[in-house]
């Protein structure tokens, strides 16, 4: 989940050291939007939206594994293919 730091983010939840590579702002989401569906599971906006960016990153993590685990490796002898 490291390597996903500060990926995305809400801009009214970081403070002035977090910097994002995207903000959900950028995509027309807000705190005001984002406290309009919260629900009492969570118990702030930056709780839900933590869950919900832990939940698509998994997601797309396990699309990527997924898509390589069809990749046949080929195996490699002394830097060759086997059977040569």
């Amino acid at each position: 989940m490291a390597c996903f730091d500060n990926l995305l983010a809400l801009k009214e939840t970081c403070t002035t050291t977090t910097t994002s590579g995207y903000y959900l702002n950028d995509f027309g989401i807000n705190m005001k939007e984002v406290e309009q569906i919260i629900t009492s599971e969570y118990d702030d906006v930056q709780n839900f939206v933590d869950e919900k960016i832990r939940f698509n990153t998994d997601v797309i993590t396990n699309d990527i594994v997924n898509h390589f685990k069809q990749v046949t490796p080929k195996t490699l002898v002394q830097s060759h293919r086997v059977g040569i």
